[in-house]
This record gives structure tokens, sequence and C-alpha cells, in this order.
């Protein structure tokens, strides 16, 4: 995360649940930047790396993100998810989608500029990521806000 607050109280909260030896926090963008493309090993193409986790990780999740990002950006942290994964780890990210209640809400009145997508729309940017050929599970959720996207690398 981006928000260091964010990260001490969670961090807080995972020592209270005694997670704290097997959760990392790490201050930093999930999303390389155009100028900072990452080569698909945690690092940039300028080598100095972003400060991101580089040892294989069993779970990489994105809750809430990628509808903020343009296609390419999704692309992009996917491929940069994925080569954060151990084999047979899990990536999980979650989308808005097309035609949700709130949909036009958040566009027109609250001028919340979101990328809302649809299944195909999703299963075409993990076709076009590292994690093309993985077995891809869509799950909306029960008020049809929401998707749920999950794979698991291969192992």
């Amino acid at each position: 995360d981006v928000d260091e607050q964010a990260l001490l109280a969670t961090a807080r909260r995972a020592e209270q649940a005694q997670l704290g030896d097997r959760i990392a926090f790490v201050l930093g963008n999930a999303v390389p930047s155009a100028d900072h493309a990452s080569d698909g090993n945690g690092s940039d193409a300028d080598g100095k790396g972003r400060g991101l986790l580089h040892q294989p990780q069993q779970l990489v999740y994105a809750l809430g993100l990628c509808e903020y990002l343009a296609d390419d950006e999704v692309v992009g942290l996917l491929n940069h998810a994925h080569a954060m994964l151990a084999p047979r780890g899990l990536l999980i990210v979650s989308n808005l989608a097309t035609g949700q209640p709130d949909q036009l809400l958040m566009a027109n009145l609250l001028d919340w500029q979101t990328h809302h997508r649809t299944a195909a729309a999703l299963q075409a940017l993990f076709a076009r990521s590292a994690c093309a050929g993985l077995a891809l599970s869509l799950d909306l959720d029960d008020v049809e806000v929401s998707w749920m996207a999950a794979c698991r690398k291969a192992g």
C-alpha cells in the first residue's frame, strides 16, 4: 500500500491476531509506472527495484485496485503479481462489475472515475498477462457489484 498509516494499523492488528510473523507489509506502489517498467522479476528496468517483496509468495491479492487501472496497467499488475507467486501460489483480484447499481451515480454525481468490467473483459486481461492459460475463477458477489477473479500459478 502507499498509505503508511493504514499499513501500521493493519500490522498492529496482525500482531494482535498473532499473525505478524506470517504477513509482510510493504510501503510501495504495486503498479509499475511507465518509466519504471518491471523486468518481471520484481526489479525496475533500471535494476533499482521498487522495494516490493521479491521472495515467492503463497498469496497475492489486490482488492479494490483494478477498477482504478487502465487495461494495460491491470495486465502489468497481473504480470508482476504472477512473478511474485510461489509455485501453486494464489492470485486474487477484484473489479467493479459493469452495470452495477451505483455505476452512474459514481461517474456522474460523485465524479468517481473507475473502470467497471464484464467477465469477458477480465478474462481478456488475464489472457494478455503472464496468467494466460491458468484456470481462472470469476465470481460475481451476491449484490452484483464486484467480480472476484482468482487463479493459481502452475507448480
